[in-house]
C-alpha cells in the first residue's frame, strides 16, 4: 500500500511541474508542418500573452521558416520576415518536458525574449543560462551578424 501512495505522489508531483503538455508536437519534428505548430490551440494563446504587442510582429519574422527542429527537449522553429533575413528574425523553442514556451524577436540589431517560464524575473542575471539551447545558439549565431552560418571556421578542418 506504502508503495502505491508513493506512486501516485510521485506521478502528481512530476506532472504538477509541467506548465503545458506539448507532446503532441513530438509527430512535428522533421516535418514542414511549422504554421500547424504556430496554430495550436495550446500554444497560440500562450505567444499571444508573452509577446503581448509584438504577436504579429513575431508571427511575420517566422513569415520564411524552415523545418520543425527537436533540440535538446524542445521542438525548436526558426525563421525571418519575407526578404529579410539577417535583420528581421525570430525563434521559438517549446519544451516538450515542462512545457515553457520560449519565443524571441531580432529586429533593428536588438534580441528580445520572451517566455512564460514561471520563475522568470526579468533583470534576473541568471536568464541567459536558463535559456534553452536553441535560443541561445541562435542569439550566438546572430552576434556574429551569421558570419558562421556562412564561413567556415579557421580551427575547422574535414577528415
Amino acid at each position: 500500500m506504502r508503495v502505491i501512495i508513493l506512486f501516485v505522489f510521485l506521478a502528481s508531483t512530476i506532472t504538477a511541474q509541467v506548465q503545458n503538455d506539448f507532446s503532441h508536437f513530438k509527430v512535428f519534428v522533421g516535418d514542414y508542418k511549422s504554421y500547424e505548430v504556430l496554430e495550436d490551440k495550446t500554444l497560440k494563446p500562450i505567444l499571444k500573452k508573452i509577446l503581448g504587442k509584438e504577436y504579429q510582429h513575431f508571427i511575420s519574422n517566422l513569415d520564411v521558416i524552415g523545418s520543425v527542429d527537436l533540440i535538446s527537449g524542445g521542438i525548436a522553429l526558426e525563421g525571418n520576415a519575407s526578404h529579410m533575413g539577417g535583420e528581421e528574425m525570430a525563434k521559438l523553442d517549446v519544451n516538450l518536458y515542462n512545457g515553457v514556451v520560449t519565443a524571441a524577436i531580432f529586429s533593428k540589431g536588438k534580441i528580445e525574449v520572451y517566455t512564460d517560464r514561471k520563475d522568470y524575473k526579468k533583470q534576473d542575471q541568471d536568464n541567459y543560462m536558463n535559456l534553452p539551447i536553441s535560443v541561445k545558439d541562435w542569439i550566438a549565431v546572430l552576434s556574429t551578424e551569421l558570419k558562421y552560418r556562412f564561413d567556415k571556421p579557421k580551427n575547422l578542418s574535414f577528415k
